[in-house]
């Protein structure tokens, strides 16, 4: 009986060791960095060189491409990750940034290689808004507020203070931003939360944050 006990007991301190064993080499495995990047949407704030900060949108392919989406248009590029080091190249611009990817999934000590710089960048886990039917106001005090009314069949109406302009059509990319404009504004959004759409229009000097209703 001695015996059987002590050899329970060896046995149960063997699985004892053996778990801390396991538990600490599955908490020192490093972080899949990538895995927070490839096939994902990011968002964040930018500027051009003696600019206003404005917003963009970055979809990084499963090849290792990108497309970076601000106001004034598209871009492709190439991105690689390395540890937690994030590089983004733009081989027609000659625009390079760099940047830590953090363990909260946000962009840390970005650097870019021209006089247009990245503030921030985070990933974007609200891409898939249902935007038909909904009303989005701003709410600062200013006495140009906008509000963004979403119709069915990729329409939108906008309103800046008292005045109505006609319903237009907008585009939705992959990458979680829309786009839309009339005869006087140019408006480019990303959804900074659930609940949140952010953009900037015309000369970037403009920014908009906007609430759902």
């Amino acid at each position: 009986m001695e015996k059987m006990k002590k050899y329970i007991s060896i046995i149960l301190l063997t699985f004892m060791v053996m778990s801390i064993t396991f538990g600490c080499k599955k908490d020192n495995e490093p972080k899949d960095y990538g895995a927070s990047i490839k096939d994902k949407k990011w968002w964040g704030t930018f500027s051009n060189a003696g600019e206003n900060i404005q917003y963009y949108s970055v979809h990084f392919n499963a090849d290792n491409s990108l497309v970076w989406s601000q106001l004034s248009g598209d871009y492709a590029g190439q991105w690689a990750v390395d540890g937690n080091k994030l590089t983004l190249n733009f081989t027609a611009l000659a625009v390079k940034i760099t940047a830590e990817i953090s363990d909260d999934n946000k962009l840390l000590n970005i650097v870019t290689n021209s006089p247009n710089k990245v503030y921030t960048g985070k990933l974007n886990e609200n891409t898939d808004n249902l935007l038909d039917n909904t009303v989005w106001k701003q709410t600062s005090n200013s006495p140009s507020l906008i509000q963004l009314s979403f119709y069915s069949g990729e329409k939108v109406e906008l309103k800046i203070g008292p005045i109505t302009y006609a319903r237009n059509p907008y585009t939705r990319s992959s990458s979680g931003f829309i786009r839309f404009s009339n005869i006087e504004y140019l408006f480019f959004g990303v959804f900074t939360s659930a609940n949140e759409l952010s953009g900037s229009y015309n000369d970037a000097g403009h920014s908009w944050q906007t609430i759902k209703q």
